[in-house]
């Protein structure tokens, strides 16, 4: 993906994926981690399209994933 791409595609899904994270983990600051890690990763992997509908897909669910496992590690260690 190159930088205009990138770009383009944060600056159209960035609020409404952290609007979705803060919703699901009720933390803004663990949500602004979450939101970050998720787009450093979509950046690591390289993407076989440019489809924005896929990619915004991708983008939720490595940011879904991301709180699951958070979740699952506070939930781990409180025991």
């Amino acid at each position: 993906m190159n930088e205009s791409t990138f770009k383009e595609f944060y600056n159209r899904t960035y609020r409404p994926l952290r609007s979705y994270i803060c919703r699901v983990c009720k933390n803004p600051s663990e949500a602004d981690d979450i939101v970050q890690e998720s787009y450093l990763r979509i950046l690591q992997r390289p993407l076989e399209t440019n489809d924005q509908a896929e990619m915004k897909t991708t983008i939720y669910t490595i940011a879904t994933r991301i709180n699951i496992d958070r979740w699952k590690r506070k939930k781990t260690m409180e025991k």
